[in-house]
C-alpha cells in the first residue's frame, strides 16, 4: 500500500527572470513501511520537497496524496494543514528546534497535549520515548544542558509522539565522521559474528554511511565553487581541478605581535604615507600661492653694451666703441591680479583640507583596523585552545562508550553520539584555526607588513 505518492510536484521561489526552480516535476510513491533516502548536492532541492511534502512550503504546482487521500492539488489545500501536520506527520529537522524552557520530557509530552493526548497515559508514553532513545536518564535536563547528539535524540523523540503516518527528516546525521562510523560498522559485525550484537545496530549504521557519503559530496561541490572563486579573485587560469594549497594551518600560542605600534602601522602603510606626501606637497603649493600677494623686488645689470647713434640718454663724454652697462631695480605690484590671486589661493586651500581630511580618516582608519584585527587574533587563539581541550574530553568520553558498548552497557546511539561529539570538536578546532590564520593575516595587512616594498 502506498503512504505517500506525489504527482508532477513543482516549486518555483521568485517569478520571471529572477525565478529559481527548486522542483521540476517530482514524481515518488513510498510504500509503507518503506525507507526511502533523497541523495543530492546541497541546494538540490532536498530540503524544499520535505518541507512541501509538509505543506510547510505550498508546492506551486502538482499533487500530494497521503494514504490515498489527496492532500493538495493544483494550488489548493485539501486539509487543515496544521491539524494535518500533528497527526500524521512526524518531522526531523535538520535544527532540533527544541523549546529551550521546557525539558526533555515536557518537548516530548508537548507534541501529543497539541493533538488532544495529555494526562498520566500521555506522559507515560514520552517517557517511554525517551527510553526507547537512551534519554531517560535525561528526561528533566533542557536543551541547553544536553549534547548535540541528545538534543538530535530527544526531536527523533518528539517526531515519534503521535505515532505519525510518515516520517520525514532532514539530514538527521548531519553531525557523524564517515571514517568514526566505517570502524564502528567493522565493530558491529565483529559483534554480531560473536553474538554480542544485533543486526538493528548495524542496520543504523549504514544509514549513517549513506548520509556521511551525500555530506562528502556536498563538500567537494562547495570546495570546487570555492577554488573557481579564488582563481577568478587572483586572476589566474588554471586547468587543474583545484588550485595547490601549501603548509599548514599554524598557531602561536604566545604571538609576539599582539601589541602593535601604531606608529609603526603608520609608516608602514604605503598608502597613509603616499597620502601624507600629497598633503605636504599641497602645503607647500598654497604656500607658494599665497606669496604672490606681497611685492616683487628685482635687481637687474647689464655690460657689454654700445651707445645707439643719436641716444639721447648717452653720458658727456661717454666714447662711443666703449663699452656700456646699466644696473636697476624693479618693483612690481599686484595691483590689477588680486582677484585671480584669492581664487587660485582659494581652490590650493580647498585641496589642501580635503587632502588633510582624508588622511585623518585614514588614520583613524587604520587605528581601528589593527585595534580590531589584534582583538580578533587573541580571540580566535583563546578559541583555539578551548577547542583543544573540548577535543580532550571527547576522546575520553568517546573510550568510556566504546568500553561500555562492548561490554553491553550502552546502545550503539549513545556511541555514535559520543563519537559525533569529537567530530564537532575536531570540526571547531579547524574553524578554529581558520579563523585564528585569517585573523593574523588581517592583522599584517592592517599593519602594512604584507604589502610593504610593494610597488606599482
Amino acid at each position: 500500500m502506498s503512504i505517500l505518492q506525489l504527482s508532477g510536484l513543482k516549486k518555483t521561489y521568485g517569478s520571471g527572470d529572477l525565478a529559481v526552480q527548486a522542483l521540476d516535476g517530482i514524481d515518488l510513491s513510498v510504500q509503507a513501511g518503506e525507507v526511502s533516502a533523497l541523495l543530492g548536492p546541497s541546494g538540490s532541492g532536498k530540503s524544499t520537497l520535505l518541507n512541501c511534502i509538509s505543506l510547510i512550503l505550498e508546492p506551486s504546482a502538482g499533487s500530494i496524496e497521503l494514504s490515498g487521500k489527496t492532500v493538495y492539488a493544483e494550488g489548493r489545500t485539501y486539509v487543515h494543514v496544521r491539524r494535518f501536520r500533528r497527526e500524521n506527520i512526524g518531522f526531523i529537522f535538520q535544527g532540533s528546534f527544541l523549546i529551550p524552557f521546557l525539558n526533555a520530557l515536557e518537548n516530548v509530552y508537548l507534541a501529543m497535549e497539541l493533538n488532544g493526548r495529555s494526562g498520566k497515559s500521555a506522559r507515560k508514553r514520552a517517557f517511554e520515548l525517551l527510553q526507547d532513545l537512551g534519554m531517560e536518564h535525561r528526561s528533566n535536563a533542557y536543551p541547553g544542558s544536553l549534547s548535540g547528539g541528545e538534543m538530535q535524540r530527544l526531536a527523533i523523540a518528539r517526531a515519534l509522539a503521535n505515532d505519525p503516518k510518515l516520517i520525514l527528516a532532514d539530514e538527521p546525521t548531519a553531525r557523524f565522521s564517515r571514517r568514526a562510523v566505517e570502524q564502528q560498522k567493522q565493530d558491529i559485525e565483529a559483534l554480531i559474528k560473536n553474538e554480542k550484537g544485533i543486526k538493528a545496530d548495524l542496520l543504523r549504521v549504514k544509514v549513517r554511511l549513506a548520509d556521511l557519503e551525500q555530506q562528502i559530496i556536498t563538500a567537494n561541490n562547495r570546495l570546487d565553487a570555492l577554488n573557481r572563486l579564488l582563481a577568478n579573485q587572483m586572476g589566474i587560469k588554471t586547468r587543474e581541478d583545484r588550485l595547490p594549497v601549501q603548509g599548514e594551518l599554524s598557531f602561536d600560542s604566545a604571538d609576539p605581535d599582539d601589541d602593535v605600534s601604531l606608529q609603526d602601522a603608520y609608516s608602514q602603510r604605503n598608502d597613509y604615507q603616499a597620502l601624507k606626501t600629497r598633503v605636504v606637497a599641497a602645503r607647500k603649493s598654497l604656500a607658494a600661492s599665497r606669496a604672490e600677494y606681497w611685492p616683487n623686488v628685482e635687481l637687474q645689470s647689464s655690460y657689454g653694451g654700445r651707445w645707439a647713434v643719436g641716444d639721447s640718454t648717452q653720458q658727456p663724454g661717454a666714447s662711443d666703441s666703449a663699452d656700456v652697462g646699466s644696473i636697476g631695480v624693479y618693483l612690481k605690484l599686484p595691483l590689477f591680479t588680486g582677484g585671480e590671486i584669492s581664487a587660485g589661493v582659494a581652490k590650493k586651500q580647498a585641496e589642501l583640507s580635503s587632502l588633510e581630511e582624508r588622511l585623518r580618516d585614514l588614520k583613524l582608519r587604520i587605528r581601528r583596523e589593527v585595534q580590531d584585527s589584534a582583538d580578533s587574533v587573541r580571540s580566535a587563539r583563546e578559541k583555539v585552545q578551548m577547542t583543544r581541550t573540548a577535543i580532550d574530553a571527547a576522546k575520553e568520553a568517546l573510550n568510556i562508550k566504546k568500553a561500555k558498548y562492548n561490554l553491553g552497557k550502552t546502545t550503539i546511539s549513545e556511541f555514535l553520539d559520543s563519537q559525533a561529539d569529537l567530530l564537532g570538536a575536531q570540526t571547531d578546532l579547524a574553524r578554529a584555526l581558520g579563523e585564528y590564520n585569517t585573523a593574523r593575516a588581517r592583522l599584517e595587512l592592517a599593519k602594512g607588513t604584507i604589502l610593504q616594498g610593494i610597488k606599482k
